[in-house]
């Protein structure tokens, strides 16, 4: 996956123009890769248009109504099934820049079959995993089946830098039939959407890295400069060859040296101020381009593809399956406290687990990751949690983290009594000084006073720099551990009003949501049901153990190229990298 995004009205306008307009194809070459730009009529797919009869090429009239203001709309009635304000979320399934290159020798039809074969494993993924526990219903997000996902999917065959980039658009109706007792429809659950395109990315790759091999070539594992990219690519073409094809990558990378920032949300702010007019250039100036391009850097069309098959096996047979031996191994270097999985996520769902173990079993057949998955989840070792809070799916952990977590706790408690070191009174004024000379200014009220009482018994700090009339703050001292909280108020006069205290964390707390957390909107609802009241957007804080992490950001903030493909999320995915368009 190469990128997720919601829509919005600027995304629906260029797909409507751009797709469902024609207005970026060549007539008679709409399915020929290279016979135009590559974009191909949009499709419908996934279980949920079928249930609603929404078959073949996505017209003019059925998009507005799919995603046009308001919600969705059944296509060729006026039935509004959803009162949403976002109309959808897109996806993008992007090659790998070693695959694009076959298209450039020749080998297009392989090209095209292992993105194919891709896109299809990556949605069948999502969808199945929407129609088992999509929806949620109440205040307490209750999981649900759904008749599954609805979507459109197109094909656009390069990059905005004219480069030769194979990726599918997959555009998802903010839609879903609740299958309930209650039944109707509602928004996409959008938090659960970001959260499984990881695996669903993982598992696409996985199916294509098989198509790869049946088609006889010869792959091998591609981690990107970061390490953390879990992808494959072709064995035969030299990275000389995927650095030509990767100008966008390089607009993207310069702009950030340009500006000095980093991280994958400064390439997506790059990617954009980057962006230019996706130009319509014909069979006729790409195709000798790329050619010429290939010709300057020493690998002619004939070469590089004597020098890939080269590297082919030719005999297409996958690997036979895993022993109960090796997936035994290989459950254990998953499960390990110091693996990438448990060390990121110390309480993790089936999906975490997809995520993680799917790119281990890249160039085998997929079935294994059922078995594989199996063994994995009936190890001595699993725990199954019961209660995590804000769990989509059944959460688990290991025993060594909670060995690891008793022992914690037991060491806190039995430190929580003892005295804490100490500080000079001189070490504190050193410090603030060098702090104060650093910043030009002297510290505020409220730093004085965290550094008066880092003081210790001995008082503030001598460097404390008073205002006209401030009293000097008094050492702190720490509460009897024994006093109680009172059980009630008491009955006498209040006291006065005091102003509020800005939030400060404690022992065991959670901080309180930042009011810009990604979520579904809460105007996302049934067309036949009011709006929720303020009252419904409460959150119960989760207790120990914590939720199943999200998937991190994306790993690979640029366009694909030979070691540097863009994963979905990201993500370790999540928000993900920008697209190539």
């Amino acid at each position: 996956m190469a990128w997720f995004r919601p829509m919005g009205a600027a995304e629906v306008a260029y797909h409507q123009e751009t797709v469902v307009g024609r207005a970026d194809d060549h007539p008679g070459a709409a399915l020929a890769y290279y016979g135009s730009r590559g974009e191909t009529p949009l499709r419908w797919g996934g279980a949920g248009a079928g249930r609603l009869g929404l078959t073949g090429e996505v017209t003019a009239e059925a998009y507005e109504a799919a995603f046009g203001p308001g919600g969705f709309t059944l296509p060729r009635t006026d039935r509004r099934l959803v009162v949403t304000e976002r109309p959808g979320f897109e996806l993008v399934v992007s090659a790998h820049k070693t695959v694009a290159v076959l298209g450039v020798i020749d080998r297009a039809d392989a090209m095209h079959s292992i993105l194919d074969t891709e896109t299809a494993a990556t949605m069948d993924w999502l969808d199945k995993w929407f129609q088992e526990r999509g929806g949620r219903r109440g205040r307490a997000a209750q999981r649900t089946a759904t008749s599954g996902l609805l979507y459109g999917v197109t094909r656009h065959g390069t990059s905005r830098a004219g480069d030769p980039s194979p990726h599918d658009h997959v555009l998802v109706a903010n839609v879903a039939e609740m299958l309930d007792t209650r039944g109707g429809f509602k928004g996409l659950d959008s938090a659960a959407l970001r959260d499984t395109v990881e695996a669903a990315t993982m598992v696409g790759r996985l199916h294509s890295a098989a198509r790869a091999v049946e088609l006889g070539f010869t792959i091998t594992a591609d981690d990107g400069p970061s390490g953390r990219l879990r992808h494959w690519r072709i064995v035969g073409i030299p990275d000389e060859v995927c650095e030509v094809f990767s100008k966008r990558a390089d607009e993207i990378a310069e702009h950030l040296a340009a500006t000095g920032h980093s991280g994958y949300r400064a390439a997506g702010m790059a990617a954009r101020a980057t962006r230019s007019v996706k130009r319509h250039t014909g069979i006729e100036e790409l195709v000798p381009t790329w050619h010429a391009e290939l010709e300057a850097v020493g690998w002619s069309v004939e070469r590089l593809a004597t020098h890939l098959d080269r590297d082919r096996t030719g005999t297409g047979h996958l690997p036979v399956p895993l022993t109960d031996r090796e997936i035994d191994a290989l459950a254990a270097e998953v499960l390990d406290i110091d693996g990438p999985l448990v060390a990121g996520h110390k309480v993790f769902t089936a999906t975490n687990l997809v995520a993680e173990l799917a790119p281990r079993l890249y160039g085998r057949h997929p079935d294994e990751l059922s078995r594989v998955m199996g063994r994995v989840l009936a190890a001595p070792g699993l725990v199954p949690l019961i209660g995590v809070a804000g769990s989509r799916e059944q959460s688990y952990t290991t025993a060594e983290v909670l060995a690891a977590e008793a022992m914690i706790a037991k060491t806190v408690e039995a430190l929580a009594g003892r005295p804490g070191p100490e500080l000079a009174a001189g070490t504190i004024k050193t410090a603030i000084e060098k702090a104060e000379a650093e910043r030009g200014h002297a510290l505020t009220a409220g730093s004085g006073t965290w550094s008066s009482r880092s003081a210790g018994p001995g008082g503030p700090s001598p460097s404390w720099s008073e205002s006209p009339g401030q009293a000097r703050p008094q050492p702190w001292t720490a509460p009897p551990p024994s006093s109680p909280m009172p059980a009630t108020r008491s009955s006498g006069p209040p006291s006065p009003a005091k102003p509020p205290a800005p939030w400060a964390p404690k022992p065991g707390s959670t901080p309180p949501p930042s009011p810009h957390s990604y979520g579904t909107s809460t105007t996302e609802r049934s067309a036949s049901t009011p709006a929720p009241s303020s009252s419904s957007t409460k959150q119960a804080w989760p207790t120990t153990p914590t939720s199943p992490a999200s998937p991190s950001p994306p790993t690979e903030p640029t366009p694909p190229s030979c070691s540097s493909a863009t994963p979905a999320s990201s993500t370790r995915s999540g928000p993900a990298a920008p697209s190539p368009d």
